[in-house]
C-alpha cells in the first residue's frame, strides 16, 4: 500500500510531500538531525503542531481525514512513540530508505499487489508505475483515484483483508 521505490532510480523527490526532508538528510547529516531533535522535541510537547505541520500539504482523500479527531489523535499517538527513544530509529530509516537498493532485488520478484492513490504525495504514484514496471507482470497495481496516503490504506484494508483471507483458505 502506497509502496515505495528506491530513491536513486527515479525523479520521485519533486512529487514527494517530504522532499525537503529527503534532501536535507541527503545533503546535510548534521542539519536533519538537527531537524529530528526539533520533531522529537515537537513529538513530546506539542504532537498537534508537529501533526499540523506534518498534514498541511494532504491531498485527496487524505484532507478530510486529516481532520477527523480519531484519526489526528491516533497519528498523534504515533508520532510521540515514534520518537519516544529519541531520534536513532527515525534517522535510520530515513537514511536506509535513502540509500541505494541491493542490486538485483528484482531479479525474482514474486507476484505482488500493488494498492496506491493516484492523489499520493507520500510516496508518489510514479514509485508504484517503476515498481510495477520493474518486475516485469509480477506486480498487479490497483490504483484508487482521489485517494491519497492514508486513505488509500484505510480504503484498501478490507480487500486486502479479504483477498489474504481467500489465499489462506484456498
Amino acid at each position: 500500500v502506497s509502496a515505495v521505490a528506491p530513491l536513486d532510480r527515479g525523479d520521485f523527490l519533486p512529487a514527494m510531500a517530504g522532499e525537503a526532508v529527503f534532501k536535507l538528510a541527503r545533503d546535510h547529516a548534521g542539519l536533519f538531525r538537527l531537524l529530528s531533535r526539533f520533531q522529537s522535541i515537537l513529538a513530546r510537547h506539542s504532537p498537534g503542531l508537529l501533526y499540523r505541520m506534518l498534514f498541511a500539504s494532504t491531498q485527496g482523500a487524505d484532507t478530510e481525514l486529516a481532520q477527523q479527531p480519531e484519526f489526528k489523535a491516533s497519528m498523534q499517538r504515533i508520532l510521540t512513540e515514534c520518537f519516544a527513544e529519541g531520534i536513532g530509529g527515525y534517522v535510520r530509516d530515513i537514511e536506509q530508505f535513502l540509500a541505494p537498493w541491493s542490486e538485483g532485488i528484482f531479479d525474482e520478484p514474486p507476484p505482488v499487489h500493488l494498492w496506491h492513490g493516484r492523489a499520493d504525495n507520500w510516496s508518489p504514484p510514479g514509485m508504484s508505475h517503476y515498481l510495477a514496471h520493474t518486475m516485469s507482470g509480477k506486480a498487479q497495481t490497483h490504483w484508487m483515484e482521489g485517494l491519497s496516503h492514508y486513505s488509500c490504506l484505510q480504503q484498501a484494508a478490507p480487500e486486502i483483508c479479504r483477498l489474504l483471507s481467500q489465499h489462506q483458505d484456498g
